[in-house]
């Protein structure tokens, strides 16, 4: 989509989380035999089409708008 946010606001007064969000999938594929259906390229491709077609976001301010706030 050749989007890049306009400004990244750091908000140092919200708890940091996990260090880490890399999903590990080994216990997935061993215990389960799952493996994801998507590449990571292609699931990103399907996220933001359906941010634009569920919110009708027709310009990348909305867009925008919609990838950064918090719910």
């Amino acid at each position: 989509m050749n989007w890049e946010p306009s400004e990244i606001q750091k908000q140092l007064d919200k708890p940091v989380g996990v260090k880490s969000r890399a999903a590990d999938l080994t216990q997935c594929r061993e215990r389960l035999g799952w493996v994801p259906c998507y590449s990571l390229r292609e699931g990103i491709q399907r996220t933001a089409s359906w941010y634009l077609r569920s919110f009708r976001a027709q310009d990348k301010e909305v867009l925008e708008r919609l990838l950064m706030e918090r719910s």
